[in-house]
Protein backbone atom coordinates (compact mmCIF):
# COMPACT_ATOMS: atom_id res chain seq x y z
CA UNK A 1 0.00 0.00 0.00
CA UNK A 2 2.72 2.57 0.82
CA UNK A 3 4.68 1.99 -2.38
CA UNK A 4 1.57 2.53 -4.49
CA UNK A 5 0.79 5.72 -2.57
CA UNK A 6 4.29 7.16 -3.13
CA UNK A 7 4.24 6.13 -6.78
CA UNK A 8 1.02 8.11 -7.25
CA UNK A 9 2.48 11.36 -5.90
CA UNK A 10 5.72 11.00 -7.82
CA UNK A 11 3.96 11.01 -11.16
CA UNK A 12 1.02 13.37 -10.75
CA UNK A 13 0.70 17.15 -10.24
CA UNK A 14 0.18 18.39 -6.69
CA UNK A 15 -3.41 17.39 -5.78
CA UNK A 16 -6.03 19.78 -4.42
CA UNK A 17 -7.38 19.65 -0.86
CA UNK A 18 -10.57 18.07 -2.13
CA UNK A 19 -8.62 15.43 -4.02
CA UNK A 20 -6.52 14.70 -0.95
CA UNK A 21 -9.65 14.23 1.16
CA UNK A 22 -11.15 11.76 -1.31
CA UNK A 23 -7.86 9.95 -1.62
CA UNK A 24 -7.50 9.65 2.15
CA UNK A 25 -10.95 8.12 2.46
CA UNK A 26 -10.18 5.69 -0.36
CA UNK A 27 -6.90 4.65 1.29
CA UNK A 28 -8.63 4.07 4.64
CA UNK A 29 -11.22 1.86 2.97
CA UNK A 30 -8.51 -0.09 1.14
CA UNK A 31 -6.47 -0.50 4.33
CA UNK A 32 -9.50 -1.81 6.19
CA UNK A 33 -10.35 -4.26 3.41
CA UNK A 34 -6.72 -5.36 3.23
CA UNK A 35 -6.54 -5.95 6.99
CA UNK A 36 -9.75 -8.02 6.91
CA UNK A 37 -8.29 -10.08 4.07
CA UNK A 38 -5.12 -10.67 6.07
CA UNK A 39 -7.12 -12.30 8.86
CA UNK A 40 -8.72 -14.83 6.51
CA UNK A 41 -5.91 -15.38 4.03
CA UNK A 42 -3.11 -16.02 6.53
CA UNK A 43 -0.91 -12.96 6.07
CA UNK A 44 1.94 -12.65 8.56
CA UNK A 45 1.56 -10.93 11.91
CA UNK A 46 4.31 -8.56 10.85
CA UNK A 47 2.30 -7.36 7.85
CA UNK A 48 -0.77 -6.68 9.95
CA UNK A 49 1.37 -4.95 12.56
CA UNK A 50 2.86 -2.65 9.94
CA UNK A 51 -0.59 -1.71 8.71
CA UNK A 52 -1.69 -0.97 12.24
CA UNK A 53 1.28 1.32 12.81
CA UNK A 54 0.78 3.22 9.55
CA UNK A 55 -2.97 3.73 9.84
CA UNK A 56 -3.66 7.49 9.99
CA UNK A 57 -7.07 7.01 11.55
CA UNK A 58 -7.11 5.86 15.24
CA UNK A 59 -10.48 4.22 14.65
CA UNK A 60 -8.99 2.23 11.81
CA UNK A 61 -6.00 1.24 13.94
CA UNK A 62 -8.38 -0.33 16.46
CA UNK A 63 -10.09 -2.36 13.75
CA UNK A 64 -6.87 -3.64 12.23
CA UNK A 65 -5.96 -6.71 14.27
CA UNK A 66 -3.27 -9.34 13.91
CA UNK A 67 -4.10 -13.01 14.32
CA UNK A 68 -3.19 -12.74 18.00
CA UNK A 69 -5.94 -11.26 20.15
CA UNK A 70 -5.22 -8.18 22.23
CA UNK A 71 -5.09 -8.27 26.01
CA UNK A 72 -7.01 -5.01 26.09
CA UNK A 73 -10.77 -5.18 26.34
CA UNK A 74 -10.72 -8.39 28.35
CA UNK A 75 -9.41 -10.51 25.48
CA UNK A 76 -6.46 -12.81 26.09
CA UNK A 77 -3.56 -13.31 23.71
CA UNK A 78 -3.33 -16.82 22.34
CA UNK A 79 -0.06 -18.53 21.49
CA UNK A 80 0.05 -21.88 19.75
CA UNK A 81 2.47 -24.78 19.51
CA UNK A 82 1.92 -28.25 18.12
CA UNK A 83 3.56 -31.64 18.53
CA UNK A 84 3.45 -34.87 16.54
CA UNK A 85 4.55 -38.17 18.10
CA UNK A 86 5.15 -41.37 16.11
CA UNK A 87 5.69 -44.77 17.68
CA UNK A 88 5.84 -46.14 21.21
CA UNK A 89 7.10 -44.03 24.09
CA UNK A 90 10.64 -45.47 24.27
CA UNK A 91 11.61 -45.95 20.62
CA UNK A 92 9.31 -43.44 18.98
CA UNK A 93 10.17 -39.91 17.98
CA UNK A 94 8.36 -36.60 18.02
CA UNK A 95 8.58 -33.17 16.48
CA UNK A 96 7.23 -29.88 17.69
CA UNK A 97 6.61 -26.51 16.09
CA UNK A 98 5.55 -23.07 17.24
CA UNK A 99 3.19 -20.72 15.46
CA UNK A 100 5.99 -18.16 15.11
CA UNK A 101 8.06 -20.83 13.27
CA UNK A 102 11.03 -20.11 15.56
CA UNK A 103 10.75 -23.81 16.32
CA UNK A 104 9.80 -25.86 13.30
CA UNK A 105 9.81 -29.65 13.48
CA UNK A 106 12.23 -29.59 16.42
CA UNK A 107 13.02 -33.17 17.38
CA UNK A 108 12.34 -34.72 20.77
CA UNK A 109 12.26 -38.28 22.04
CA UNK A 110 12.54 -40.49 25.10
CA UNK A 111 16.32 -40.20 24.98
CA UNK A 112 16.26 -36.38 24.79
CA UNK A 113 13.93 -36.27 27.77
CA UNK A 114 15.21 -38.97 30.09
CA UNK A 115 18.78 -39.40 28.82
CA UNK A 116 21.22 -37.16 26.96
CA UNK A 117 20.03 -37.57 23.40
CA UNK A 118 20.27 -34.83 20.78
CA UNK A 119 17.15 -32.73 20.64
CA UNK A 120 14.88 -30.81 22.97
CA UNK A 121 12.31 -31.86 25.58
CA UNK A 122 9.27 -30.37 27.33
CA UNK A 123 11.17 -29.48 30.51
CA UNK A 124 13.88 -27.60 28.61
CA UNK A 125 11.20 -25.56 26.86
CA UNK A 126 9.48 -24.84 30.17
CA UNK A 127 12.79 -23.66 31.59
CA UNK A 128 13.29 -21.33 28.64
CA UNK A 129 9.79 -19.94 29.08
CA UNK A 130 10.29 -19.35 32.79
CA UNK A 131 13.65 -17.63 32.35
CA UNK A 132 12.33 -15.38 29.59
CA UNK A 133 9.17 -14.47 31.48
CA UNK A 134 11.03 -13.77 34.71
CA UNK A 135 13.59 -11.50 33.04
CA UNK A 136 10.82 -9.44 31.46
CA UNK A 137 8.91 -9.30 34.75
CA UNK A 138 11.99 -7.97 36.58
CA UNK A 139 12.47 -5.34 33.88
CA UNK A 140 8.84 -4.31 34.26
CA UNK A 141 9.13 -3.97 38.03
CA UNK A 142 12.32 -1.91 37.75
CA UNK A 143 10.66 0.33 35.19
CA UNK A 144 7.91 1.16 37.67
CA UNK A 145 10.49 2.88 39.88
CA UNK A 146 12.22 4.64 37.02
CA UNK A 147 15.09 2.20 36.49
CA UNK A 148 16.14 0.83 33.12
CA UNK A 149 18.20 -2.38 33.25
CA UNK A 150 21.21 -2.56 31.01
CA UNK A 151 21.31 -6.35 31.15
CA UNK A 152 19.29 -9.09 32.87
CA UNK A 153 20.68 -12.60 32.48
CA UNK A 154 18.25 -15.22 33.78
CA UNK A 155 18.66 -18.99 33.88
CA UNK A 156 15.90 -21.36 34.92
CA UNK A 157 16.70 -24.89 36.07
CA UNK A 158 13.76 -27.29 36.05
CA UNK A 159 13.91 -30.36 38.30
CA UNK A 160 12.14 -33.30 36.69
CA UNK A 161 11.99 -36.41 38.85
CA UNK A 162 9.91 -39.40 39.80
CA UNK A 163 7.54 -38.69 42.65
CA UNK A 164 5.78 -41.84 43.79
CA UNK A 165 4.68 -43.76 40.70
CA UNK A 166 4.79 -40.81 38.33
CA UNK A 167 7.24 -38.20 37.07
CA UNK A 168 6.70 -34.59 38.04
CA UNK A 169 8.31 -31.17 37.87
CA UNK A 170 9.25 -30.64 41.49
CA UNK A 171 11.12 -27.35 41.30
CA UNK A 172 12.09 -24.41 39.13
CA UNK A 173 15.12 -22.45 40.27
CA UNK A 174 15.95 -19.05 38.79
CA UNK A 175 19.41 -17.51 38.72
CA UNK A 176 19.60 -13.85 37.80
CA UNK A 177 22.55 -11.55 37.19
CA UNK A 178 21.54 -7.95 36.69
CA UNK A 179 23.24 -4.78 35.57
CA UNK A 180 20.98 -1.87 36.48
CA UNK A 181 22.51 1.63 36.54
CA UNK A 182 21.35 3.66 39.53
CA UNK A 183 19.75 0.74 41.39
CA UNK A 184 20.32 0.08 45.07
CA UNK A 185 20.17 -3.39 46.58
CA UNK A 186 16.87 -2.93 48.43
CA UNK A 187 15.06 -1.65 45.34
CA UNK A 188 16.50 -4.46 43.24
CA UNK A 189 15.46 -7.14 45.71
CA UNK A 190 11.92 -5.75 45.88
CA UNK A 191 11.67 -5.85 42.09
CA UNK A 192 12.95 -9.42 41.99
CA UNK A 193 10.47 -10.58 44.63
CA UNK A 194 7.55 -8.95 42.85
CA UNK A 195 8.64 -10.53 39.57
CA UNK A 196 9.00 -13.96 41.15
CA UNK A 197 5.38 -13.81 42.31
CA UNK A 198 3.91 -11.92 39.38
CA UNK A 199 5.57 -13.70 36.45
CA UNK A 200 2.75 -15.43 34.48
CA UNK A 201 4.83 -18.57 33.98
CA UNK A 202 5.53 -18.74 37.73
CA UNK A 203 1.78 -18.63 38.30
CA UNK A 204 1.38 -21.53 35.89
CA UNK A 205 3.78 -23.78 37.79
CA UNK A 206 2.38 -25.64 40.78
CA UNK A 207 5.77 -26.33 42.24
CA UNK A 208 8.53 -24.83 44.37
CA UNK A 209 10.09 -21.74 42.85
CA UNK A 210 13.34 -20.27 44.18
CA UNK A 211 15.49 -17.35 43.09
CA UNK A 212 19.13 -16.35 43.48
CA UNK A 213 19.66 -12.81 42.20
CA UNK A 214 22.85 -10.76 42.07
CA UNK A 215 23.08 -7.06 41.30
CA UNK A 216 26.34 -6.15 39.59
CA UNK A 217 28.07 -2.94 40.58
CA UNK A 218 28.01 -0.34 37.82
CA UNK A 219 30.30 2.64 37.58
Amino acid sequence: MRCAFVHFFNHKPLPTVKALTCLSRLCLEMLLAFSMESQFCGLSDRSSSQLRERGPDPALAIRVRSRHSSIEGGEGMKRKASAVWRGDVKTGKGSLSTESTVLEDAQYSFSTRFENGIGTNPEELLAAAHAACFAMAVSSQLGKVGLRPERLAATATITFEKVGEHFAISKSHLDLTARVPGAIQATFEAAVKAAEIGCPVSKLFKTEISVDARLEVTV
